[in-house]
């Protein structure tokens, strides 16, 4: 750190400042990004279950496709075949609860699918699961959502902080 940082308490506020909005935005752009991911992850998985892939193109489906998509896009590891049975299974496992159903009685005949345990807690993503659809080289890049909860903390406004900003 500069000297200036030590001696001038606006020098040191502002770049305390900068900091924080750098460190808002970096959330931002991954929240964004794993929400882009994941929306193609969803449309891969379903395109995969409804053309019927398996039954259409062979048992070596996943493993050919796996090769002719990384040989189209060679930079992307996202396209392991495991990946891609994540995404099928991703689609699979999720697009029930997604049904649009006439009355909402009809609902709740899919939640005994999801087990005892899944009606005492939030329908949604874990952590687990989001990390096994992450692409491997962009593993450890995005943060955790602990890391997102930290800086989110962080950069919460205090009403103390605003008291102090007013006088």
């Amino acid at each position: 750190m500069s000297k200036l940082i030590h001696i001038d308490q606006d020098y040191k506020q502002w770049i305390l400042s900068i900091s924080k909005r750098f460190r808002r935005s970096q959330i931002k752009a991954a929240v964004h990004i794993n929400q882009d991911m994941l929306s193609f992850y969803w449309s891969l998985g379903k395109e995969i279950v409804e053309l019927h892939s398996e039954q259409r193109w062979g048992n070596k489906f996943f493993a050919n496709l796996s090769h002719d998509l990384k040989e189209a896009n060679p930079g992307a590891g996202c396209f392991s075949e495991t990946n891609l049975l994540y995404m099928k299974n991703f689609y699979l496992l999720y697009s029930p609860l997604l049904q649009i159903t006439p009355q909402t009685g009809e609902q709740i005949a899919i939640t005994p699918q999801l087990g005892e345990e899944a009606t005492s807690q939030p329908l949604g993503i874990s952590e687990y699961e989001l990390q096994k659809l992450y692409p491997t080289k962009v593993e450890g890049t995005i943060p955790t959502i602990a890391e997102i909860e930290s800086v989110a903390q962080d950069t919460v406004v205090k009403p103390e902080d605003n008291e102090e900003n007013e006088q």
